[in-house]
């Protein structure tokens, strides 16, 4: 009897077990399946102008939205994030704009795990050439941080981005203007589950710097880096080939004029070393990193152009 007790018990904890282990697969299998169908149902306007917008970034590395919103181009970050208090400023203005429940686990836009509980779907306008553009069915993770409106590569990856260095102005293109030439292939990943998906948000370019081996470095354009041209771990700064010290702007530690490789082209760039304000241990801002030269970043194809003119 005892015997046959204890096999019941047992019998009963592996389907306890089972439950809880299909339950944890199944919301990681919707969180795969929300993360890998965000913002696929996103409509481009129709048109032939090669310009859908133009944005004019400041210090921060953010711009004013048409809406009153500022808003940060983060290529570091995978998703779409609006705060709490931009969706009630949009509502009191009788913007179009439509609260949904989700449960999602994933990165935020600093790159640390988070659980979302409410997303919107809604038009995201952007200033252009001639008026606003609209994006339409946008698809953006309600954000707690008062810093969290941003535009990330779940939208982003849809463009050709070309930065004009002397204005700091981002355009998001369709196709690549005829003035640039090919500099470099990048690449993309994302988690192994969801590149299965074909979905790939976190885009790298392989650098060589004062001839260390090459490394791949994350693209982040985010708020943290908008100081910053390249970052790599602390521990690096043991190897450093001339003097590390402190930047008067950032506070990092930082080793200027460094030989980077670039293809087959070599610029001089700083390299700051940190632990805490990238989110991968790698990174670049390309909007800094390349200038003065214009660049096109074609996503759809995975490549880095310079403007002609300006190699």
């Amino acid at each position: 009897m005892e015997h046959k007790r204890n096999i019941i018990h047992r019998l009963g904890y592996a389907a306890s077990v089972m439950v809880l282990l299909a339950f944890v697969v199944g919301v990681y299998a919707a969180g795969v399946y929300q993360i890998s169908h965000f913002n696929d149902k996103m409509l481009i306007p129709e048109g032939a102008d090669n310009v859908l917008a133009q944005l004019d970034l400041n210090s921060r590395g953010t711009f004013r939205s048409p809406s009153g919103l500022e808003v940060a181009i983060d290529m570091g970050s995978r998703h779409s994030f609006i705060t709490k208090d931009a969706v009630k400023h949009l509502e009191s203005i009788g913007y179009p704009i439509c609260k949904f429940p989700t449960l999602l686990l994933t990165h935020n836009y600093v790159g640390r795990y988070h659980v979302y509980t409410q997303k919107v779907s809604m038009p995201v306008r952007l200033p252009g050439p001639d008026g606003d553009c609209r994006l339409e069915n946008c698809e953006m993770l309600i954000e707690d941080n008062e810093a969290g409106n941003i535009i990330g590569m779940d939208l982003l990856r849809y463009f050709v981005l070309e930065h004009e260095a002397a204005t700091n102005r981002v355009k998001l293109l369709r196709n690549v203007p005829d003035d640039y030439v090919f500099v470099s292939h990048i690449s993309a990943t994302d988690r192994p589950i969801v590149s299965l998906s074909g979905i790939k948000r976190r885009v790298y370019i392989t650098l060589a710097v004062n001839d260390a081996n090459p490394a791949d470095y994350f693209f982040d354009t985010g708020p943290s880096m908008a100081g910053l041209q390249l970052i790599q771990p602390l521990s690096n700064a043991k190897q450093a080939t001339s003097p590390v010290v402190p930047d008067s702007i950032t506070g990092l530690m930082t080793q200027q004029e460094c030989r980077v490789m670039v293809g087959n082209r070599m610029k001089f760039a700083p390299v700051a070393y940190c632990d805490t304000v990238h989110t991968d241990d790698y990174s670049i801002n390309p909007f800094n990193f390349f200038y003065p030269n214009d660049i096109v970043l074609d996503l759809p194809r995975m490549q880095l152009l310079y403007r002609a003119n300006n190699r």
